[in-house]
């Protein structure tokens, strides 16, 4: 990314990752209350992510591959191939699930149902990456469909997107035994707080930084459309995680044509997805030219089918 020319300088190798307790100081607070959801702290408290970010400062918190610090291996010089999962319904029927669960590390996002689609998009999850709001309204809708929780294995880390300080709040609550809050307004404000199949630990959690939400969001994506409200989607700041921090990145579930593919795999009915995809808060149609351009540089690889 770092020498093509195509991509016009848009990668930073110094653009923050993750969240660390070091950064969050009342300058840098001031300085990013001044951006919205996933890119600032607008709509976050700061004692809310002070006192949460004191619980998340053991070296799980501030490495993505955690595992190969307390392994020992971290500079054996193995490649880290990584299949970074969407959801869409071009995975529907592509019995691929082998291949993506032969990467070494496995990301997935919203709604991440494997049962009885493993087949199609294999049952490995290493890394589940989402927004509390994104989450409590995919949990809300898919209950029928068998989502109730985010997933969970012994060896899955759960990432971040915090959109308001709901998050630094149900983390604090989670790890201290305290009662998980609702959302800050809206239906959230209303629901009961969703649950994780296990209790949550600290070594578990990771915070994306709102830098690198924001650096997706204006330097790669850089849509007119979102520039007042919406952003990149999850899956596009999953996606962009993965090629910060792998070697090798191969991605599914992304750009299906929606007349051709239902709109999610595990819909059980082909809708045509025209008014989803043209939702105002996000900007598919930019994301997939993005997309298109980093494969043409060799940047990531995508799967594809008719």
């Amino acid at each position: 990314m770092a020498s093509s020319k195509a991509l016009n300088g848009k990668y930073n190798a110094k653009v923050p990752i993750l969240l660390l307790p070091e950064h969050v100081t009342k300058s840098e607070y001031n300085r990013l209350k001044n951006y919205r959801d996933m890119m600032g702290w607008k709509y976050s408290k700061y004692e809310f992510i002070t006192r949460t970010m004191a619980l998340l400062n053991t070296t799980s918190n501030q490495f993505l591959f955690d595992d190969l610090l307390a392994n020992n291996n971290a500079a054996n010089g193995t490649c880290k191939r990584c299949a970074v999962v969407g959801n869409g319904g071009i995975l529907n029927g592509s019995k691929i699930g082998l291949e993506i669960d032969s990467h070494d590390y496995v990301f997935r996002t919203n709604v991440a149902i494997t049962d009885g689609h493993e087949k199609d998009v294999g049952n490995k999850t290493s890394f589940y990456c989402f927004g509390m709001v994104t989450l409590s309204n995919a949990i809300t809708e898919m209950k029928m469909k068998g989502f109730s929780a985010p997933p969970w294995n012994p060896k899955i880390r759960y990432v971040f997107f915090p959109e308001n300080d709901w998050a630094y709040r149900y983390i604090y609550a989670a790890l201290t035994n305290g009662a998980l809050p609702k959302g800050n307004n809206g239906e959230t404000a209303k629901r009961k707080p969703f649950v994780f199949p296990k209790p949550l630990a600290a070594e578990e959690i990771k915070i994306v930084h709102p830098d690198f939400c924001r650096y997706v969001d204006n330097r790669w994506l850089n849509s007119k459309k979102l520039q007042n409200q919406g952003r990149a989607t999850t899956g596009a700041i999953m996606l962009f995680l993965a090629l910060h921090t792998c070697d090798e990145v191969n991605a599914y579930g992304f750009m299906g044509d929606p007349n051709k593919f239902t709109f999610h795999y595990y819909d059980q009915k082909f809708t045509k997805s025209t008014g989803i995809t043209d939702a105002f808060y996000h900007d598919w149609n930019k994301e997939n030219a993005l997309w298109k351009l980093l494969i043409d540089e060799g940047i990531f690889n995508m799967y594809t089918r008719d």
